[in-house]
């Protein structure tokens, strides 16, 4: 009989949930309280601000924790772990977030002025 040894991808999926949402709070923060990132635009493009990078690199940052975590939820599924509440936080909360990123994509797209 062989001595399967326990696998933490529910683990990882479920802590990158966590960090996904801490960035996008930050995202969300950095936006409300920046007004210059509207309305400074007759600077040239290629200078930015702190305020800038700082959402670019969070923005990215959430990306690919966002990725990262799909691909260990998905490996999770596969591996068939044992089910706790990291088990349903990451099976729920990724499919919620990418509707919801489907729906402001969708919105944005077709929202009329």
């Amino acid at each position: 009989m062989k001595n399967r040894q326990p696998t933490n991808y529910r683990h990882w999926a479920f802590r990158l949930f966590i960090y996904v949402i801490l960035l996008n709070i930050l995202l969300v923060y950095i936006e409300a309280t920046s007004t210059h990132l509207v309305f400074n635009t007759m600077e040239e493009p290629t200078t930015y601000s702190n305020t800038e990078t700082v959402a670019m690199v969070a923005g990215l940052l959430a990306n690919l924790l966002f990725l990262a975590g799909i691909v260990f939820t998905t490996i999770m599924w596969v591996k068939k772990e044992p089910k706790d509440y990291k088990w349903y936080t990451a099976t729920i909360g990724y499919p919620i977030f990418t509707m919801t990123f489907m729906g402001l994509t969708f919105y944005s797209f077709f929202a009329i002025d």
